[in-house]
């Protein structure tokens, strides 16, 4: 390195001795300079010597052209004298490179243009769609002038929300709904579709076969089913439309059809299962098989019976066949009448069940039996069982409703007036009637005109002149309607006091005979109360007692009454002869006839009668002391099975073995057997046939069908 350092001074030193010697000779200067007077280089030397230019000089470019050296103003060659070289250029026009950019900087056009000259724009350009917009070329980002500068144009694009099309369609390609809505838009769903069912399937929507989700695109939602095998229900119904079976089953399920039912007789005819109304083939739809029958008109028998129970006549016809009449009969005369035949007990009429006619004579007294009551006349004041209403009857009880007459409406053997219990006194005693102011649903207490106190009533006892005799018969509704002895005797009371302000008259009180009526307010001890406080007014202002309490009681009262509270004929017939016995009594009259008072032995253990086979209506006042009885197949006839005591039964050769028992509120709950019977559970008169047992074993009495029977226990 030191070596080197001490070459290179030694150099330098001995250049530059050489030049001071040189210029110890003729000096010339030249000198280079540029086009705007900037020395470039300058230098002296010898006159020939060789005049050395420097390196080839610039000039700045301007942004519109830039500038190429092409040599000095001069030649350079030998220095002769002083000079100066001037740089000469060549002007250029400068390009500049303009590029136009699509709007991810892609170029697309690249090119170089003269200062000043306009660049010609490539095609339109475009920008690929995506799926939530579309793009328009709107322009550049800036104006397309001319070029003074490299430039760069981008392509700008106005977005715009693509639209989609969405549609539901259903199973077939019917379109359920369709729009047009932007991207991104949830889809409005339809209401669900249906697809019709066939006979044997129906159809359940299930949803669509893909989610519906933001549009993204078109789309196409399908209606998507489940099949279901339709069901369908079949009925086997009676005649009358009670359902005997019914059951929903699958389509093509054959059905079964129930045993074989029966249809309840009509009068008119009785009937016979002959099959169904269409054959039973396979389930393709509901379908209702109606049992059918075949008619057999029923026949029932037409008696004429004479006065004691005689036949004057019989015949067996058919139903609606109208009875022939026997020649009119007659009727010996006794010791104290004779007797006229005037007709039959009622009107001859196509026969629509058995019936007797009994003849009807109207009797003459050959001598009078009470001469000390013939011409007395008597008027009453009375509830329902003393009214009587009928066309050309000579004793009606005219007051009261129109239509409320209890006799003969509503008692099929009490039809003339002379069977009613007043009708037979008068006929017996040769006594007359005055006024029956008999009032159906009357009490004595009250404050209209129907009450038995009320002065509208009262003042018409006297209609037909004054009577010698009032018979004062009330108190059941009283009772029925929870009135209190107190004010009961309060109303009789007042009842006496203004009949006797009208006239001078002997007046009778009624008690009141026993029944086994539980309506209302009606009670028993109800009835004995009353009973006492009457026999305590009667004394009190001396009046005479009808005492029928006495006669009808606990273990007879159904031999003679209708219904609850209603006589039929043997009732009338034995009240009479009580009235008459009264009436003798309190008179000091030898009563010479008889009261035909009966007073059956009591029913067995275990006892109850059928008051109706295979029906489903219950009235009480028929079936009260009695049950129905169903056969099996016919149980579903019953109108309610809420409340009832139900013995299930099966035949045991000639009897009858009990296999259940319980209170129950649907019968359909036992199953098969021959029959059952029901019981009204809310009934204490059937409290016995509770004590019956399983395994007993029962015995029957009568007919079965026709709901005429008995049904006792085997000891």
């Amino acid at each position: 390195m030191k070596k080197l350092f001490a070459s290179f001074f030694i150099f330098v030193f001995t250049l530059t001795l050489a030049l001071c010697l040189v210029g110890c000779a003729k000096q010339c200067t030249y000198r280079f300079v540029n086009e705007n007077g900037t020395v470039l280089s300058e230098g002296t030397g010898k006159k020939g010597s060789t005049i050395v230019a420097p390196a080839n000089p610039t000039k700045a470019s301007t942004d519109e052209f830039s500038y190429e050296f092409i040599g000095w103003d001069k030649e350079v060659g030998k220095l002769e004298s002083d000079i100066t070289f001037i740089a000469q250029y060549k002007e250029v026009k400068r390009k500049y490179t303009v590029k136009f950019l699509n709007h991810d900087e892609s170029v697309l056009k690249e090119e170089s243009v003269e200062y000043g000259s306009l660049p010609t724009a490539p095609a339109t350009p475009t920008k690929a769609d995506t799926d939530e917009f579309s793009y328009e070329f709107v322009g550049w980002d800036k104006e397309v002038v001319a070029v003074t500068g490299d430039v760069t144009y981008t392509a700008k694009f106005e977005q715009t929300k693509r639209k989609y099309t969405y549609k539901f369609v259903n199973f077939d390609g019917s379109i359920l709904k369709e729009d047009k809505v932007d991207y991104g838009t949830l889809p409005n769903i339809p209401a669900n579709p249906e697809k019709s069912g066939t006979a044997e399937f129906s159809y359940e929507f299930i949803g669509w076969d893909k989610e519906v989700v933001e549009v993204t695109g078109d789309v196409v939602y399908t209606a998507q089913y489940r099949e279901v095998k339709r069901q369908y229900t079949y009925k086997f119904v009676n005649s009358d439309g009670k359902v005997l079976k019914s059951e929903t089953v699958d389509y093509g399920t054959l059905p079964t059809a129930p045993t074989n039912p029966s249809r309840p007789a009509t009068k008119e005819f009785t009937y016979t299962f002959s099959g169904w109304d269409k054959e039973i083939v396979a389930v393709t739809g509901d379908v209702v098989y109606t049992a059918q029958y075949t008619s057999t008109k029923n026949k029932y028998t037409y008696k004429f019976v004479d006065f004691d129970g005689t036949i004057l006549s019989e015949e067996e016809v058919e139903y609606g066949t109208l009875p022939t009449a026997p020649e009119d009969p007659t009727r010996p005369e006794d010791e104290k009448r004779t007797y006229e035949f005037i007709g039959w007990d009622k009107e001859i009429a196509p026969v629509t069940g058995d019936v007797v006619y009994t003849a009807v004579y109207q009797s003459t007294v050959k001598e009078i039996k009470y001469t000390e009551l013939a011409g007395k006349r008597i008027s009453i004041l009375g509830d329902s069982i003393s009214t009587f209403y009928q066309d050309g009857s000579p004793m009606n009880s005219y007051y009261g409703q129109v239509g409320r007459f209890y006799y003969p409406t509503y008692c099929q053997d009490v039809r003339t007036v002379d069977k009613t219990w007043w009708g037979q006194l008068i006929n017996n005693t040769n006594m007359i009637l005055g006024v029956n102011n008999s009032w159906s649903g009357s009490t004595a207490i009250g404050t209209d005109e129907s009450a038995g106190c009320s002065d509208a009533r009262i003042n018409t006892l006297i209609q037909n002149g004054n009577p010698d005799i009032v018979i004062l018969y009330l108190g059941t509704n009283d009772l029925c309607s929870g009135f209190s002895v107190e004010s009961f005797v309060a109303a009789y009371e007042m009842i006496l006091s203004k009949i006797y302000n009208l006239c001078a008259t002997q007046v009778y009180v009624c008690t009141l005979g026993y029944t086994e009526y539980t309506g209302m307010k009606y009670t028993e001890e109800g009835r004995i109360a009353y009973n006492k406080a009457i026999r305590a007014f009667a004394e009190k202002h001396n009046l005479g007692v009808i005492p029928l309490d006495e006669y009808v009681q606990e273990d007879n009262y159904k031999l003679y009454l209708n219904d609850y509270l209603h006589y039929k004929y043997k009732g009338t017939t034995l009240l009479s002869q009580i009235f008459e016995k009264a009436i003798c009594d309190y008179n000091s009259i030898e009563y010479t006839g008889t009261i035909d008072v009966e007073h059956p032995e009591p029913e067995p253990k275990g006892r109850v009668t059928i008051g109706a086979y295979n029906s489903g209506v219950w009235d009480e006042n028929v079936y009260k002391n009695s049950a129905i009885l169903y056969s099996y197949d016919s149980l579903g006839k019953g109108s309610s099975y809420l409340y009832y005591y139900i013995v299930k039964i099966v035949k045991e050769g000639d009897n009858y073995r009990v296999v259940g028992k319980k209170d129950i509120n649907v019968a359909e709950s036992f199953d098969s057997c021959d029959y059952y019977i029901m019981i009204n559970s809310e009934n204490p008169s059937n409290q016995f046939f509770k004590d019956v047992n399983v395994n007993d074993l029962l015995t029957i009495t009568g007919d079965i069908t026709s709901g005429n029977c008995t049904f006792t226990l085997v000891e």
